[in-house]
């Protein structure tokens, strides 16, 4: 079913869910697989089977966990905010335990790399003798990271390498924060990163859109100044609501589950880009969201002028491009382009007034 979703047979990975149900009623997995894949009507079978579940048995949390949040979108999907709201609330509460951990830690890495860059670090000329040259798309989760790989990677000189964990473990293993040679640091992670990526591929250039990496875009530029980097921005409110209502398997993330927590991670967020921008001026390309899809025509043509990419008369199609994706925009990134989604978020705004309350007193506009 999940192999199915990732190549984009919707069908057919929807009626591998419905068999596994069917096997096993209590495989939450498979519950959230087929919720997520789809817009749920209050006639679904699956849906009204997960209801009954919920009420009628007294499953483990940690099982109940997956089936929360499958409820929640249920409920989201059929209009009934409250509903939505409450189970959302429940899966949420689950996780409380990791996420003021998850989020100290977030902030202190934060914290780390501002004071390590804050020297005068400038771009370096290290020369790398791999073919392949890494465009990194980034910016905050649920900013349009995946869209806009779709379209990049829909050039026939472009291979999509989707969220790669390569670089955050290069930068790990290069054991930067006690390493004095700034140097040996770059040439480290260029090496690790590059003869990795190397062998995906043989085309000229690769996607990397793993969000978080914009925490790493000093190293990026430093190890690898051949690189392109392509950083979205978008409605703040839009992105911190998007990010609430998903689940995010990584335990970094356990921050997600807490509005307060996501709206701070935004603001650390701001101020590491703040501090790139002011750092390295001119040395990435900016998207911003909203813009893009308003006029997103010329404005895929200008991203292959940017990285310059001669242009192809199938790149306007990119919800055509048969690659697999596996991140959770895996139906977005298949459709035409919807030009409201940055407003979706107003419709939830009596229940987010958290979030809401940290951005506003830090002066951000939504």
């Amino acid at each position: 079913g999940s192999i199915n979703l990732i190549l984009g047979n919707f069908e057919n990975g929807l009626k591998y869910f419905v068999e596994a149900i069917k096997i096993d009623k209590f495989n939450s997995e498979s519950y959230y697989n087929y919720i997520s894949a789809k817009k749920i009507t209050n006639e679904d079978k699956v849906f009204l089977k997960l209801k009954n579940l919920i009420e009628e048995e007294k499953l483990p949390e940690v099982q109940n966990f997956k089936m929360y949040y499958s409820l929640s979108k249920s409920y989201f999907d059929i209009n009934n905010k409250e509903l939505g709201f409450k189970y959302l609330e429940f899966a949420s509460n689950f996780k409380l335990k990791e996420i003021e951990h998850s989020y100290k830690k977030q902030s202190k890495d934060f914290k780390k790399i501002k004071e390590y860059f804050q020297t005068n670090k400038k771009i370096s000329g290290i020369s790398n003798n791999f073919k392949t040259t890494p465009i990194f798309i980034l910016g905050m989760p649920r900013s349009g990271t995946s869209l806009i790989e779709q379209i990049v990677s829909n050039h026939s000189s472009v291979h999509g390498g989707g969220e790669l964990s390569t670089l955050p473990l290069a930068i790990e293993n290069s054991n930067w924060q006690k390493n004095e040679n700034f140097i040996d640091t770059l040439k480290f992670i260029s090496y690790e990163y590059l003869s990795k990526i190397n062998k995906f591929s043989e085309k000229k250039f690769i996607t990397d859109k793993l969000p978080g990496n914009f925490k790493w875009i000093g190293f990026i530029l430093n190890s690898m100044p051949e690189s392109k980097i392509l950083h979205l921005e978008r409605n703040p409110m839009a992105i911190c609501w998007s990010i609430y209502k998903s689940e995010f398997s990584n335990p970094d993330m356990a921050f997600t589950y807490k509005q307060e927590y996501i709206a701070q991670f935004y603001l650390l967020y701001k101020d590491l880009m703040n501090f790139w921008k002011n750092k390295y001026p001119n040395q990435f390309i900016n998207i911003v969201y909203e813009e893009f899809v308003e006029d997103y025509e010329n404005n895929i043509k200008k991203i292959f002028q940017n990285l310059e990419l001669k242009w192809e008369n199938h790149l306007l199609e990119f919800y055509k491009n048969k690659r697999p994706v596996e991140t959770s925009s895996f139906q977005q990134v298949r459709k035409k382009i919807f030009k409201n989604s940055s407003e979706e978020w107003k419709k939830y705004k009596t229940f987010l007034k958290p979030m809401m309350q940290v951005l506003s007193k830090n002066n951000i506009k939504f």
